[in-house]
C-alpha cells in the first residue's frame, strides 16, 4: 500500500485488487463469486479510509474458517486439487502452497497419483521439509526440554560442548535415517 499514489479512484481499485489477492493466498484457492462479492462490499464503503478498509478485510480473512483450517471438505465429498495442495503443503512444509503447487492445482494435476508423487518429491527436496521433520523430532523426543546435566563429580568432562555434540549427533542420525538413499 505504501507504493500507491494519491490518485483516489485508482488507489481504491488497487487496494481492492490487493485484498482479493491477499484473501486468495490466505484461503489457498481462488475466491468464489460470493467471497468476491463480500470483499467488494467491504471495500466499497466510501467514508472509510483505505487503511480502515484494509484493516476490516484483513481481520475478516484472518478470522475466516477457510484461513484457519486446512480442510473444510466434508468426508463424503472428494477433495479438490486446491484441497490436496493445502494438505500436501501443510503436511510437508507447515506452510501455504507455493506458486508451483497452486499452478498444479489450477491445472487439476494433483488428483492423479503420478502428479501428486512428483509434487511431493519436489517438496521433499526443499529445505522446508527437512526443517519441519527436524521440528517434529525435536518435539517428539523433547529435545531442549530435558535437562542433560550430569553430576560434575562423576562426569567432569560432561559440559555444554558435549551436550551440543550429542544434539548434533542425534540430528545427523535422524537425517541419515530419513533422508539417505539407503533408508
Amino acid at each position: 500500500l505504501a507504493d500507491l499514489r494519491d490518485e483516489k479512484d485508482s488507489r481504491r481499485e488497487k487496494v481492492v485488487e490487493f485484498l482479493q489477492r491477499f484473501a486468495q493466498t490466505a484461503f489457498r484457492r481462488p475466491l468464489t463469486d460470493s467471497e468476491r462479492s463480500v470483499l467488494d462490499q467491504m471495500s466499497t464503503v466510501d467514508e472509510a479510509s483505505d487503511e480502515a478498509v484494509v484493516r476490516r478485510v484483513v481481520l475478516y480473512v484472518l478470522s475466516s474458517p477457510y484461513f484457519l483450517y486446512v480442510d473444510l471438505t466434508p468426508p463424503s465429498q472428494a477433495p479438490t486439487a486446491y484441497t490436496v495442495a493445502s494438505r500436501l503443503s501443510f503436511a510437508l512444509w507447515d506452510s501455504l502452497p507455493d506458486a508451483e503447487l497452486l499452478a498444479a492445482a489450477e491445472r487439476d494435476e494433483l488428483l492423479g497419483v503420478e502428479q501428486l508423487e512428483r509434487q511431493a518429491r519436489r517438496m521433499l527436496a526443499d529445505p522446508k521439509s527437512r526443517q519441519k521433520l527436524q521440528g517434529f523430532f525435536a518435539g517428539w523426543l523433547e529435545i531442549g526440554q530435558r535437562d542433560l546435566a550430569k553430576d560434575k563429580d562423576l562426569f567432569p568432562e560432561f559440559d555444554e560442548a558435549v551436550v551440543a555434540d550429542l544434539r548434533e549427533s542425534l540430528e545427523q542420525f535422524l537425517d541419515q535415517i530419513v533422508w539417505s538413499d539407503a533408508s
